[in-house]
């Protein structure tokens, strides 16, 4: 599975690309997440969203803001659950 910094008009952190590799998350769920959520919430960190999205059986979550430039950054993305466990 291959990852972008770039991808769909986002900019994703290294931090979110680790994530999404590590748990085997495909960037096309947690893009669909932030950008057609089924709910948001402020997140923990300042100026944070938390995007939340059902996509099959699975609950999908990412952490996003927006820098000084106005432009979309996904800091974080986990699933539950977890796709390395059948």
């Amino acid at each position: 599975m291959s990852y972008s910094k770039s991808y769909n008009g986002v900019i994703w952190t290294n931090h979110a690309i680790d994530r999404l590799r590590a748990r085997k998350i495909p960037q096309e769920y947690a893009w669909k997440a932030f950008r057609f959520p089924d709910s948001t919430k402020r997140g923990k960190a300042s100026d944070s969203n938390e995007y939340i999205k059902k996509i099959d059986k699975y609950t999908v979550t990412i952490i996003a803001k927006q820098n000084e430039k106005k432009e979309w950054l996904i800091l974080s993305v986990w699933i539950d659950p977890s796709l390395l466990h059948p």
